[in-house]
Order: structure tokens, then sequence, then C-alpha cells
């Protein structure tokens, strides 16, 4: 046991250097769908956001990743019906992101995700959208993080969906572990200044609601956030770490988290209405 121990510390140390080598670029790009329909211009829209813990495949040496990824794609699948938009974090593992690929392909699903340039060891956000119709990437903030974080490089990723004519900000912040609130904030205002307006949606890892609706609504948008939990971690603690800040233009929003046990977090489900005619990407 100890030896084993000893071996996982000199690969993670191991990892940890060949990570801070590899300042590699990330470039983005989108996968259009081969039969992507074209929405009407007034209905409700149907997001799924999901952090899905595939770290990267580096750090998780002794998960099965493989069985993981399946897990994953096969509870997507079963959902996906009901969705016009999923936004997924923690997308790191190169086992999982082949997988979603094939999936959302098969149905048809346009998607936007990371393509790594150099050794695609060291991942840059983790971020992966999926939309039943048509979309285009608008643009990435990369945050550089404080402690584990900084390893894989959390950010935001945004995109432009065709005919609601909405912009989508996939978000993971900064962890929630040490007092890194400051971090979190930071890196909202790096995010509203580089995307403006639009539907923030993802991880925020701040599992206090006050601050959510009274610091992070008042620069991103009006809060959208379930009552129960949506994080369980191995000590039994659970939290509200996932939910969305919302612009003026969509109304009569909603919010509940769906039964999921592939993940340490469980996904939740957002539906408004909008009747948003034209919107600047």
């Amino acid at each position: 046991m100890l030896k084993q121990l000893f071996v996982y510390i000199v690969l993670i140390v191991f990892a940890v250097v060949i990570w801070d080598l590899n300042d590699e670029y990330a470039e983005y790009i989108v996968i259009p769908g081969a039969s992507s329909p074209t929405p009407p211009r007034q209905r409700r829209v149907h997001i799924m956001s999901f952090n899905v813990n595939a770290l990267p495949d580096v750090v998780m040496l002794f998960r099965n990743k493989r069985a993981h990824a399946d897990k994953v794609v096969a509870f997507i699948e079963e959902h996906m019906g009901t969705y016009d938009v999923i936004c997924l974090q923690e997308v790191f593992s190169n086992v999982l992101r082949p997988k979603l690929d094939k999936l959302f392909q098969a149905h048809g699903w346009t998607t936007c995700r990371e393509n790594p340039t150099g050794l695609g060891i060291r991942p840059e956000s983790g971020l992966y959208t999926a939309c039943r119709w048509g979309m285009t990437f608008s643009d990435r903030v990369v945050f550089s993080g404080e402690w584990v974080d900084a390893l894989a490089r959390k950010g935001a990723m945004a995109v432009y969906i065709h005919g609601v004519n909405i912009r989508v900000i996939n978000v993971h912040l900064q962890d929630r572990h040490c007092d890194f609130m400051g971090t979190r904030i930071s890196q909202i205002y790096d995010m509203r200044r580089k995307f403006g307006g639009g539907i923030y949606i993802g991880d925020f890892n701040e599992p206090d609601a006050a601050i959510r609706r009274d610091t992070y609504g008042k620069i991103l948008g009006r809060t959208c956030f379930p009552s129960t939990p949506t994080q369980t971690e191995l000590n039994g603690n659970t939290y509200v770490l996932d939910g969305a800040f919302l612009p003026a233009y969509v109304q009569n929003e909603t919010v509940e988290v769906v039964a999921c046990d592939v993940s340490d977090h469980r996904p939740i489900h957002i539906s408004f209405d909008t009747s948003q005619t034209s919107l600047p990407r």
C-alpha cells in the first residue's frame, strides 16, 4: 500500500512538472451537426449544465476512465431529448472527449470544445457545449487559477445559438477550497468584460446564496440556482454550486436538479422563454 502511494505521489509530481513546462495554446473548434434544425423565433429553451468530473487522465491513474466515460455518455444519451443545449464542465479526459463527439454527431448536434494544439497533456478549460441547433464560437477566457486549479486552467467559453439568438457562456470558476473568493470575483469581472451580457451557466463553486445573489448577480445578471444540492463530497457534505445568471431578455425561468450518480455533481435543468429577435454576437 505504501509503495503504491509513493509511486502515485511521484507520478503526480512528474505530471505537475510536465504541465508547468507544457504551456500550450488550445484552439476552439465547432463541429457542425449533420441535421441541425433551425428553431422557431419564439420558444422555450432547455439547457442542461453538468460537471462530469472527468479529470485529466494523468491525474486519475487508478480510476477506470473508460467505464466512467461510458457512464457519462449513457446518461447524456438517455436525457438529451429533453434539452436544446448541453453545457459540460471538467471534460478534461482524452478518453471521454471523443466519445462525446461520436454521441452528438450521431444525433446531429453541433458541438464546441477545445482542440489542443500541443502535447495535449495540460488541458485548457474542460468545457464542452453541444446544441441541437447551429451555433458559432464567440470567444473564451482562460483563468490562471490558484493552487491545484492552476494545473488544468479553468475558464469560460461563449457560443452564439442561431435562431433563438442567445449567447450561452459555459463557466467553471476557481475551486472554493481554501479562501479563493477574491479569485472567483476577479474571474467573474474578466468574463463580464470579455463577453458582456448573456446566459452564464455552469459550476460557480460558490455555496453561499447571498454572495451569489448580492455579489455575483450584480455583475452577471439575475440569479437562477436550485434550492437542492448539486454536489455531494466524499465526507457527505452537500452544496449548491451549479446554476446560472440570466439577462433581462429571458423570462419565466425554472431550475431543477436532475437525479444522477455518475459524478460528484448532479446536472441542473434550466428552462426559460425568450422572444429576443436580435442579439449582437
